[in-house]
């Protein structure tokens, strides 16, 4: 008798306490206190770790707060109960560039919604995890040589194109001409009402042809802009407003059939030189070993980033990495950064920052830790730290620390096997077959390297951004 009224008693006085905090989280979770409401519903789910409903919420505010790998292990934990689960847990996966379990989530949640503005944005974005499913099968591996933030009107001043590769100029509608080194090939964009096309004409003597429009195959969207010509007289790569892009501008590069007078159908250049922003201007410098492109992805108004890189014989694309890693370099995220000749050295992007040398050239300072012992750390699109002290997490701070020992690992690793490639290309026969096989183990080993080094950095991203989050002050 005396427990039963213990209980009784028990319960009485915690079950209006209990109503009381799920109130108070609800409450937030409307109001839009998301950071606040998560610490809600941590406690409620302490109390009740079952419940589906807090782990839902619990789930939503991790999503909204932007810590993605929460929000999906918690959506999963929630079952069929409740359909939006799959319509946020597709949201989740999308921005943990995760296409493949995005499209489930999405195809799941459309099975069961009706029709309406949810249903139609989760099936545009299937697309557009279809898309990227497809691309990250073709990962561009490019080595940075290096990268400017530029204002838009004067981009083209960063493409130091050689004689030989030709010459860029833009206009004050922002159309770009390209011109051969021949300067007997004119390409450039025309404006057509709200639109742009590409035009190209011929000098002949003492003259020039008629301008010709590029058949549709390359105009093939009301936008067309920034044209130029590979050394080989054929290729052509410029930039297209397409509605099964991935959004804004993106580059393609085409073909000339002299044959037939006719262009093969535009290809979009994939990851990274494309992105849901705005991508341009891929130009290439075989006399200089290098190629350029913009872009906006992460710039601020009015500006852009333009990146040059090492141009190689024949394309290469990265392999043996990670999902996660992948969709970093993907993103231009984590890159291979390269001073001639190559190296592998993978580091987050900063815009560069011009400082002299002894000489008195200006050279761009790189991620990782200056000459005076600062850091250039990369948290997100608004955050550099430029000392360790800027750290909030002591976490992420011992992490930053593994990531840069993998760096240097990544440099003295990369720079042997650029020893070795250098060996091999000038070895007799007997001694190729015994450099192929270093060079094999060799690469394989920086491979690895690159992708725990670009996992560390993603980790220390995670970490930081969720202590900064925990430390910044709370709104009322």
């Amino acid at each position: 008798m005396r427990r039963c009224c213990f209980i009784w008693l028990f319960l009485t006085l915690m079950l209006p306490l209990a109503a009381q905090s799920d109130f108070k989280a609800n409450a937030l979770f409307e109001e839009g206190r998301y950071e606040e409401a998560k610490t809600a519903y941590a406690a409620l789910l302490k109390r009740s770790p079952r419940s589906v409903l807090y782990a839902y919420r619990y789930a939503r505010c991790a999503q909204e707060t932007g810590d993605h790998r929460t929000a999906v292990e918690y959506f999963r934990n929630t079952g069929k109960k409740y359909v939006l689960t799959y319509f946020f847990l597709g949201e989740s996966y999308m921005e943990l560039w995760r296409p493949e379990e995005a499209i489930e989530a999405y195809r799941t949640y459309l099975a069961e919604a009706s029709d309406n503005a949810r249903a139609r944005h989760a099936a545009a974005q299937i697309r557009v995890a279809e898309m990227r499913q497809r691309y990250l099968r073709r990962v561009r591996d490019i080595a940075i040589l290096d990268s400017v933030m530029m204002p838009k009107a004067e981009f083209l001043a960063a493409y130091r194109l050689s004689p030989e590769a030709g010459t860029l100029t833009q206009d004050t509608d922002g159309c770009v001409s390209y011109r051969n080194q021949r300067s007997d090939r004119y390409i450039y964009t025309v404006r057509t009402g709200t639109g742009s096309s590409l035009v190209s004409s011929y000098r002949l003597l003492d003259r020039w042809s008629v301008p010709d429009t590029l058949d549709a195959t390359v105009n093939f969207t009301p936008v067309q802009n920034y044209p130029f010509c590979q050394s080989d007289g054929v290729t052509i790569t410029f930039a297209a407003e397409d509605p099964d892009g991935f959004g804004g501008l993106d580059i393609y590069i085409c073909r000339y059939n002299s044959a037939t007078d006719t262009y093969t159908k535009p290809e979009n250049a994939g990851f990274p030189f494309n992105s849901e922003g705005n991508d341009y201007m891929l130009a290439t410098d075989e006399a200089g070993r290098s190629g350029w492109f913009a872009t906006d992805r992460s710039a601020p108004p009015d500006s852009v980033c333009v990146y040059r890189f090492l141009l190689t014989d024949e394309p290469q694309y990265l392999s043996g990495l990670t999902p996660d890693s992948l969709a970093l370099y993907a993103r231009l995220e984590a890159v291979h950064r390269a001073s001639q000749p190559l190296s592998t050295n993978a580091v987050a992007v900063a815009p560069e920052e011009e400082t002299e040398d002894e000489d008195g050239k200006a050279t761009a300072s790189q991620n990782g830790t200056e000459g005076d012992g600062r850091i250039v750390f990369v948290l997100n699109d608004h955050t550099v730290y430029s000392t360790e002290d800027t750290f909030v997490s002591p976490e992420a701070l011992q992490l930053y620390r593994l990531y840069r020992r993998q760096e240097q690992e990544l440099r003295t690793e990369g720079n042997r096997l650029e020893g070795l490639r250098e060996q091999y290309r000038s070895a007799d026969t007997e001694h190729r077959k015994q450099l192929a096989l270093s060079i094999l183990s060799l690469e394989k080993k920086v491979r690895a390297l690159q992708a725990d080094s670009a996992a560390t950095l993603q980790q220390v991203r995670v970490l930081e951004t969720a202590a900064a989050n925990t430390a910044a002050p709370q709104s009322n």
